[in-house]
């Protein structure tokens, strides 16, 4: 299983995880799931979910509590997606 995590940058404590156990991936074409956790461009974050579901691509979402920078995983888990 490869994982693909969006805006990396943000979320470089899991990113550090996911490479330690080498199953990450810094490209979503190669990804087999993608976790979405912090995402502080909402639009791009949405495209690249809205693009990752069209290849048939697993989403993972983080339940947080209500911030900027939360408001991508807690919409996509209000749609119906898998959450932790």
């Amino acid at each position: 299983m490869k994982v693909y995590v969006l805006e990396p940058l943000n979320n470089i404590e899991l990113c550090r995880y996911l490479k330690d156990r080498k199953i990450y991936v810094n490209t979503l074409t190669l990804a087999d799931v993608v976790i979405v956790d912090k995402v502080y461009n909402v639009k791009e974050g949405l495209n690249k979910v809205d693009y990752a579901l069209m290849q048939g691509k697993e989403i993972i979402c983080f339940k947080n509590e209500f911030a900027k920078e939360n408001y991508v995983s807690n919409y996509l888990i209000k749609d119906g997606a898998s959450h932790i």
